[in-house]
């Protein structure tokens, strides 16, 4: 298991490292990538003398990047972990892909940040920028997880083909294990919904929503079962909310601190408005996300 963990210098990368030991006790290898940013406009690194003020700037941000990816070093060490340590300059989500590409990585890990919608929607982020465009799996960090103890985590499916694809990619990273997994589905039709597409069979329309509910439980415990290979407790759970109020609440009920889930893709449209689930989860809410990607279906 190779993964690349893109390193700060403010120490944002601790809470990624700490939830990496723990998802992986038995250790993995890990590629500690620190990216330089051009202060220019244009974002360019033209050629500066040795003397010139941009030449300084940048040699100090090289001095910082050293000793953050020499102290994640030292702390990944202890955990078993072999390091290779890469300091380069460019835009650092482009940067970042063509590394875990060009490494064989396994998954892509970044601390990030909560944004509102129109932080989003005007501003750059890196953890945006890899949703959209990177092909791996993503585990991105909004918090200071613990360094020790086994991960609870809620994996949000729809049940696609593409989602069990995500899932089966998933057990394929050598060493992942979770704690208590949560097997989280929706259904949002409602009972009066129901009742009037089902106005002419009344018997039915009041059956409908129950029946639903039980054949998406049964589905998750068909996951479940598949799941036992990563946890030793996997348990379901269906809500008929909408899933942006029934998410936060699932993950509160299960006292989860990781969402699993998948992500497709995005045409221009959503990639102009960020409508995706997916997105809405990495940017707007407090949960660390592990995104899953898989081959199109």
């Amino acid at each position: 298991m190779r993964v690349l963990l893109g390193i700060d210098t403010m120490r944002a990368w601790q809470g990624a490292a700490n939830l990496l030991v723990r998802l992986f006790p038995e250790g993995f290898d890990a590629e500690l990538v620190h990216c330089i940013e051009s202060v220019l406009p244009d974002s360019s690194f033209p050629a500066f003398s040795q003397d010139h003020p941009l030449t300084f700037i940048y040699q100090e941000h090289r001095r910082q990047g050293e000793e953050a990816i020499e102290e994640a070093t030292t702390f990944l060490t202890q955990h078993g972990v072999q390091c290779k340590k890469t300091i380069c300059e460019g835009n650092s989500s482009r940067v970042i892909t063509e590394i875990a590409e060009k490494e064989d990585c396994d998954l892509i890990a970044i601390r990030s940040s909560i944004k509102s919608q129109s932080e989003a929607l005007f501003f750059g982020s890196t953890a945006k920028a890899l949703v959209l465009s990177a092909k791996l799996p993503l585990l991105i960090v909004k918090n200071d997880h613990a360094d020790s103890g086994a991960v609870n985590a809620i994996l949000s499916t729809d049940h696609s083909p593409y989602m069990n694809s995500c899932i089966d990619r998933m057990q394929q990273m050598s060493g992942i294990s979770f704690g208590n997994l949560t097997v989280f589905t929706t259904n949002e039709t409602r009972n009066e919904t129901m009742s009037f597409l089902l106005k002419d069979l009344p018997d039915i329309a009041d059956l409908a929503p129950k029946w639903i509910k039980e054949k998406l439980e049964e589905t998750n415990q068909e996951i479940a079962k598949k799941l036992s290979s990563v946890t030793s407790n996997a348990s379901v759970l269906v809500s008929q909310e909408n899933i942006r109020t029934a998410l936060p609440n699932a993950i509160k009920e299960t006292q989860s601190e990781l969402l699993v889930m998948g992500s497709q893709g995005h045409n221009f449209f959503e990639r102009l408005m960020l409508g995706s689930q997916s997105m809405h989860q990495v940017l707007h809410e407090k949960t660390s996300v592990l995104l899953l990607k898989a081959d199109k279906i």
